[in-house]
């Protein structure tokens, strides 16, 4: 886009561009980029046409992704912002020649997602989250300890600096996300402080459970879990003692799983009562990513000996028969359906159903597989079915060049053969596969539903944040 105004156009289909210093030359530009394996993502220098393309730092991981990048002002380093599966990663300094995958700078452990150089190029500063909210760190280059700039209840995230080093401006405040009820009578707020995600219907309908985000979450989304009693309005924090990054009810309301975050950075799958007559139990030490109960005290979960490389798990609710459904590593499980005969997962960029025992596959679309990434929280699954099997729900959370569309539910009456209708190689989106399948309406808003496609929670959300300047001590 002109500086000084006139049309944008459409340049090129990377993510975060940006020009890199030259002293005359050809004009360069360094950014992020996907391989094609899954959603791996680097970090690439070329000319502004993409030619002469050259690697700067691939994440080692397949499921890694390498967002953001900052040259520093020598033009021999970079600050690299990433992601796995499962949350944002510390920062990384790599050399810019690409020789070697460089090192973990800034607080660790942390979620680090800005970073910026001292004009002068001896700081490196980072937006970073170590347990208590995202706030601006420093370190100085390259082997300096972390040292913490800001402070507050509030958060500060993006870092440009002065051209003469003497101050730095970001953008300070919070997010906020309240659930809302959608039913007959109309909408009605449920809650109405802090960052609630992840609501679910007890399978009366009577009760909704839902996330509270705690300050020490240490993933994309971890929280404390709530229910509340919609017609009292009476609330209970159920299981204090965990944040838990995902949970399942079972199909008859009196238990839970979830994945909850340790102290050493594992995430176990674990089993509970609702009611408290049983201590919760681990059903599995593998790092899990997310875990749905099946139909007959059973539970099915995505994790590894790593999230890096997850397959598809199958146990039985007391922790035995642990199996492993399918060959290939699966990134994301979606649902189960109400008869336990198929399961909607997320496998290289497709969204698939698999037979509960393996043997079948079918692809409802074969590149429009997302999670939310860090609103995973408040973006209902890619599939789900209703309690009772006579509703599919279909979720697109679409983006076209960078820009993120309006979030659309799908609601599909299932006939017994709407199977045969899948081709082959999946339908080209969730749109179409939704159009296809017959749609009976679609919800704009990023509708949590039960069994009754006309009630459903869904969360609003709300930033209030300023631009400040911090003077440089």
């Amino acid at each position: 886009m002109p500086v000084l105004g006139g049309a944008p156009s459409h340049w090129l289909t990377v993510g975060t561009p940006s020009w890199l210093p030259t002293a005359g030359g050809t004009p360069r530009i360094m950014f992020s980029a996907g391989t094609g394996e899954g959603f791996h993502m680097g970090i690439f220098t070329a000319t502004e046409s993409r030619a002469e393309q050259r690697q700067v730092y691939l994440p080692s991981d397949v499921n890694g992704m390498a967002h953001r990048s900052y040259v520093s002002p020598d033009g021999r380093s970079v600050l690299a912002i990433e992601m796995d599966i499962t949350s944002w990663l510390p920062c990384r300094l790599v050399p810019f020649d690409g020789s070697n995958p460089g090192k973990r700078v800034g607080p660790q452990p942390s979620q680090c997602t800005g970073a910026a150089w001292s004009p002068d190029g001896k700081w490196m500063y980072f937006s970073a989250d170590t347990g208590d909210g995202f706030h601006i760190w420093r370190q100085s280059y390259p082997d300096g300890a972390p040292e913490q700039v800001t402070f507050g209840a509030t958060e500060e995230q993006g870092i440009s600096f002065a051209p003469d080093g003497r101050s730095f401006v970001t953008s300070v405040g919070e997010k906020q996300s309240t659930i809302w009820l959608h039913n007959s009578a109309g909408d009605r707020q449920i809650t109405s402080q802090g960052y609630a995600f992840l609501p679910s219907f007890s399978p009366d309908g009577k009760r909704l459970y839902y996330l509270q985000r705690s300050r020490a979450s240490r993933g994309f989304v971890s929280g404390e879990l709530w229910a509340v009693d919609l017609e009292s309005g009476a609330r209970d924090r159920l299981l204090s003692e965990f944040l838990m990054e995902q949970y399942s009810l079972s199909p008859d309301g009196k238990s839970i799983v979830f994945i909850a975050l340790d102290d050493a950075g594992h995430s176990p799958v674990w089993i509970a009562p609702l009611d408290g007559s049983a201590p919760p139990r681990k059903l599995t030490t593998l790092d899990c990513v997310r875990a749905l109960f099946g139909v007959r005290n059973d539970v099915y979960f995505v994790g590894g000996d790593t999230v890096a490389v997850p397959y598809l798990y199958h146990v039985k609710t007391d922790g035995s028969a642990l199996q492993r459904v399918v060959p290939s590593p699966v990134v994301y499980l979606y649902d189960v359906s109400p008869d336990g005969k198929w399961v909607a997962a997320w496998e290289q960029l497709a969204v698939v159903l698999y037979s509960s025992d393996g043997a079948m596959r079918k692809v409802i679309c074969d590149r429009c597989a997302s999670a939310g990434a860090e609103e995973r929280g408040v973006i209902p699954p890619v599939v789900r079915w209703s309690r009772d099997g006579k509703f599919l729900y279909l979720h697109e959370n679409a983006t076209r060049h960078g820009i993120e569309l309006p979030n659309t539910t799908y609601v599909i009456p299932l006939r017994p053969d709407w199977m045969q209708a899948l081709p082959a190689a999946g339908f080209p989106s969730i749109d179409a596969a939704a159009e296809a399948l017959g749609k009976r309406l679609s919800l704009a808003d990023r509708a949590f539903i039960g069994s009754d496609p006309s009630v459903y929670a869904y969360p609003r959300l709300s930033s209030h944040r300023n631009i400040f300047r911090i003077q440089v001590q």
